[in-house]
């Protein structure tokens, strides 16, 4: 089997809250490979997001790392992130690995033009200087270096399909559309043509029309630019469209890793099994079945399987022992005691 493109080891993470530390991940352990989409899926609050901004290491200063590994397949030598120095993670961000958030409109500077943002992170990621500055050693004129970066920023935006692109790198981000705010942050994101996308909910604030094309055009520009991307999502369905592979989490813990295809046709887990049951069916007149109970504060766990209080087929041993990820079927893993046992 093909190395790892990402390879996370036993990853643990607290947050350091008002009320007490939050135990948000919980020895983690998860595999990402080139060229495949990964959907991370999970409830509000199940870990699903600090699990990326890990991977690119955006998080905020509350943010304590207990241990485990995240690895970077660069060239076949394998770079622990969490190693690495500002400055070297400052290198990585945008070049290997970037991002793309959930809301574009908190995410884009509102005092700079969609041009000025875009161009501004490609120069200054690439090559660590600002704009005036490339022109100066690169370029025989500014107005040449300019019409050079902006001819770019224009093929990609065509690329992506937004509207008048030559109009919008004039605007500012209060004056563009929810879907056209989303598309310039994926033109920012892929600028650098990056090995990794993080694409955290994108299409979460946006209306139903948008959020399909949004979806079509990440599936394209994935394959165009041979780009893997880790698809952060609360929605089963979205992950369905979008996905090769998909991580169900809870409470902090990975429960489930499988091929999308698999993971509906056999969901082992009780709590995948419970996310699925949950999903409206459409011409369909039956009653959803929510997963009882509710979620459990992460300032205090419960052990074992944190599933476990709200799992119709939890033994004495759920509450006791950990499970880990193991191997059920080919490229399909679940974190369960009694998964042999289910109806």
């Amino acid at each position: 089997m093909k190395e790892p493109l990402i390879s996370i080891r036993d990853f643990t993470l607290d947050y350091i809250g008002t009320y007490g530390i939050v135990k948000a991940l919980d020895k983690v352990n998860l595999d990402i490979y080139e060229g495949e989409t990964l959907a991370l899926v999970g409830e509000s609050g199940c870990g699903k997001t600090t699990l990326a901004r890990s991977i690119i290491r955006l998080l905020p200063s509350n943010a304590v790392i207990r241990g485990g590994h995240i690895l970077l397949n660069l060239k076949g030598k394998f770079v622990n992130l969490l190693d690495l120095t500002e400055d070297e993670m400052t290198k990585i961000r945008g070049s290997v690995i970037s991002m793309i958030f959930q809301e574009p409109s908190a995410a884009l500077s509102p005092v700079h033009t969609i041009k000025k943002q875009i161009l501004d992170h490609y120069m200054e990621k690439i090559l660590g200087r600002g704009i005036s500055k490339l022109i100066i050693k690169r370029e025989r004129s500014r107005r040449e270096g300019l019409k050079r970066a902006v001819d770019q920023a224009i093929r990609l935006l065509q690329r992506i399909r937004m509207p008048a692109p030559h109009d919008v790198l004039e605007k500012y981000p209060h004056e563009l559309s929810g879907g056209m705010k989303q598309r310039a942050m994926i033109a920012s994101a892929l600028i650098l043509r990056p090995k990794i996308i993080v694409a955290d909910e994108p299409t979460t604030a946006l209306d139903v029309t948008v959020q399909a094309q949004i979806l079509k055009l990440l599936n394209e520009l994935k394959r165009e630019f041979k780009t893997t991307i880790v698809f952060i999502t609360h929605n089963l369905a979205v992950a369905a469209e979008i996905a090769d592979r998909i991580a169900v989490m809870y409470a902090g813990q990975l429960v489930e890793v499988a091929d999308t295809y698999k993971l509906f046709k056999n969901p082992i887990h009780p709590y995948t099994r419970g996310l699925i049951k949950s999903i409206p069916k459409p011409h369909v007149d039956e009653e959803i079945e929510p997963i009882p109970g509710d979620v459990p504060s992460l300032v205090n766990p419960p052990s074992g399987c944190r599933f476990h209080p709200r799992c119709a087929y939890a033994k004495p041993i759920c509450s006791k022992l950990r499970p880990d990820l193991r191997d059920v079927d080919e490229r399909h893993m679940v974190a369960c005691h009694v998964w042999g046992y289910l109806e």
